[in-house]
């Protein structure tokens, strides 16, 4: 009896156990690291623009070119809406926006997909809908009569002001296949079409991102998708598809000419490749988009990152523009393995397709990737 009296005593003189707060962020790796497939500016306010990315979620543009994240609130349950199928917002109200999430066109996702929305710039969600495989078949539409079928539609812009459909064609379904493609373009008010597809005598690759400058009618712009060597390539037109000039040219063969600078000082590590690798521009170019309020501001997405810039006009005129990684907060990779080791780096990381980090700083991109092994 005395003994549990003291040791009653003795513990009500202890601290209460008080639950650890911990505030988790992400590492620092200053280029996204992964697919991004989407990029909408919104035609409701200036400044806003939303990133979709093919596993890892949805990003908003902040005014300082960085990226904020939208769903990592996204649980092991619903790992699968970290895949963001399709974006759209309302031209109405740039507040609200609604995304397309899941990965259920995979086998290895036995989950239905959902659409939700967001009322508050994408700080919460709600579910509009959830979709089975049923209800997706009845949202299929009718094709337009007259168009192409020789290859698969990847993106469609509308031009308001001239009232034509912009559309990109390639010969697979992407983003990693197609060797062919072209790029048409549909009057709405006459039902007539025109082939406008760049390079047409020396086509190798297909087409996908695609933009259209809503301040100045007839400028437009067409990523390939699949053209790996020596490097992916982007079209501008000043005159709706009449003449295209190019990001780079032979000069002559084997010389490149690149018309513009290249910056990823936001993400040194992806400079770091191969002797043998000329790729600056991307691969995998599913998304390109130009700012409806500054002709100057675009950005695209690649395989790897988005790039863009503030000085985009100057491709019309010295044809010398600025293209810098500018995927800042973006962080979509395939962590495999993380070992905080007790003397060197704060961290080292194990992942795909890159091969992974000596972390010496949380907060700051690295210089380089593993590249030895």
């Amino acid at each position: 009896m005395k003994l549990s009296t003291v040791f009653g005593a003795l513990c009500s003189l202890l601290p209460l156990a008080v639950e650890a707060v911990t505030t988790w962020k992400s590492v620092h790796v200053g280029g996204g690291g992964g697919f991004v497939p989407g990029i909408v500016f919104s035609e409701a306010q200036q400044g806003v623009a939303f990133a979709r990315t093919d596993i890892g979620g949805l990003y908003r543009l902040n005014s300082d070119d960085s990226w904020t994240p939208l769903t990592d609130w996204v649980d092991n349950d619903h790992w699968n809406y970290w895949g963001v199928d399709a974006l759209a917002l309302d031209p109405t109200d740039a507040k609200k926006l609604y995304i397309a999430v899941g990965m259920y066109t995979n086998s290895w996702d036995p989950n239905n997909g959902s659409i939700l929305k967001s009322s508050d710039s994408g700080n919460t969600w709600t579910d509009f809908c959830l979709l089975d495989d049923t209800e997706l078949k009845l949202m299929t539409g009718t094709a337009v009569a007259g168009q192409t079928n020789t290859y698969i539609p990847h993106r469609g812009v509308i031009s308001p002001s001239e009232k034509t459909l912009y559309i990109t064609y390639g010969n697979g379904a992407g983003p990693y296949d197609g060797t062919l493609g072209s790029v048409w373009k549909y009057k709405i008010d006459t039902g007539v079409w025109t082939d406008i597809t760049p390079q047409k005598s020396d086509l190798y690759f297909g087409f996908g991102g695609l933009g259209v400058d809503l301040k100045k009618p007839g400028t437009i712009m067409v990523a390939t998708v699949n053209s790996w060597w020596p490097d992916g390539q982007i079209f501008r037109s000043n005159d709706s598809g009449a003449t295209w000039s190019p990001l780079w040219a032979w000069n002559p063969y084997p010389t490149l000419e690149r018309y513009y600078t290249y910056d990823t000082s936001l993400a040194p590590w992806i400079s770091v490749k191969a002797t043998d690798d000329t790729k600056e521009v991307g691969w995998m170019m599913e998304s390109l988009s130009i700012d409806p309020f500054d002709s100057d501001h675009w950005l695209y997405g690649t395989g790897l990152t988005i790039y863009g810039g503030h000085d985009l006009t100057k491709w019309d005129t010295t044809h010398k523009i600025t293209l810098k990684s500018l995927a800042d907060g973006i962080e979509e990779f395939a962590v495999q393995a993380l070992v905080s080791p007790p003397t060197g780096p704060n961290l080292l990381s194990a992942i795909y397709d890159v091969g992974g980090f000596a972390h010496t700083s949380l907060t700051t991109a690295p210089t380089t990737m593993f590249v030895n092994p």
